[in-house]
């Protein structure tokens, strides 16, 4: 079983937060897959934007890491095109 873990960028403001998408194995925590996604999270419009290689390629509403993952979830496994759902 696969899982998507958001892991926090060093940021210098509070305003935007960037994260990186990986997919993990849910049971032992160690990467599958590094997607080479960059999650930037503009808190203050609760606006979020997924890069790939510097490109804009997919943006949503979400008020933090919990809600920007679970609905990117569904995206990413179409994106991607992955055997077996991500949870």
């Amino acid at each position: 079983m696969k899982h998507l873990r958001l892991t926090k960028i060093k940021s210098n403001t509070q305003l935007v937060v960037d994260y990186h998408a990986v997919i993990t194995n849910k049971m032992t925590s160690s990467p599958v897959y590094s997607t080479g996604l960059l999650i930037r999270h503009h808190i203050a419009d609760e606006k979020y934007f997924v890069f790939d290689s510097g490109k804009l390629v997919y943006s949503g509403f979400a008020q933090n890491r919990v809600s920007i993952r679970r609905s990117i979830l569904p995206w990413i496994n179409k994106y991607y095109n992955l055997k077996g759902e991500i949870v």
